[in-house]
This record gives structure tokens, sequence and C-alpha cells, in this order.
């Protein structure tokens, strides 16, 4: 309960709780329920935008037990991060491609065969870039 108020005191000036964060986390020492450590850690990384060297200073001090359950929550988060990336890349190569291909006098239904998709995501593809 402690680290929760003493998380809430420093978000207004996130410089100071990324500073108190180790002090912070270290209150879950003895304390079951990682999910909470979890939960509260994610909070923080939201509120702060912590840079990766800032969570590496931070787990330098944190005690072990806590620092495994932060390292394997953030290289959740950054995996995610990776993921969402390269699906958006993914989407807007796939976007490029329905419009050039069109451009290129493609008509929309070979363009959806080609390109594996529905043939309404083209149409709406090439709606949102006033191509038809």
């Amino acid at each position: 309960m402690s680290s929760t108020l003493l998380a809430q005191k420093y978000t207004s000036r996130p410089d100071k709780l990324i500073a108190e964060l180790g002090r912070i986390l270290n209150k879950f020492q003895d304390i079951p329920g990682e999910d909470y450590i979890k939960s509260l850690f994610v909070y923080i990384l939201v509120i702060t935008e912590m840079k990766p060297n800032e969570v590496s200073n931070v787990l330098k001090a944190v005690s072990e037990p806590i620092k495994q359950d932060i390292m394997s929550t953030y290289d959740m988060i950054i995996e995610k991060g990776i993921e969402k990336g390269i699906e958006k890349g993914t989407t807007e190569e796939k976007v490029k491609t329905i419009c050039d291909s069109f451009k290129n006098g493609i008509k929309p239904i070979i363009i959806a065969n080609i390109s594996r998709v529905e043939l309404s995501y083209v149409i709406k593809v090439l709606k949102e870039h006033n191509l038809i």
C-alpha cells in the first residue's frame, strides 16, 4: 500500500519517481503477489516514459527477486512493442503496394488476390487514399 502511495505522490514529477523507484519497488521484497509488482511497474513506465538506461539504473537499486519479476515484465513489453512495430510496418507496406499497383493500372480484384487480402480491404485503402 505504501508503495502505491509513494508512486502516486511522484506522478507529477516523473524524474523524482524514477529516482525513488528502487526504494518503492524494494518495499515488495517480502510481499507475495508478483502481479501487483508488475502492474505497478507498468503503471510507472507509462507515466514516466522511462528510457532503457533509466530502467537499468533502477534495477541496480532493486533486490534480486523483484529485479527478475521486473525484467520479465520489461522484456514482455519490449517484445510486444517489436511485434506491433513489425505489424505496423507490414500493414504500411501492404497499403503502399495496393496504392502503387492501382496507380499502375492493376485492377482491385487482382491486387486483392496478389496481396492476399479481401477485395473490400483493397477498396477501403484506395478510397482512403483518394484513388477511387
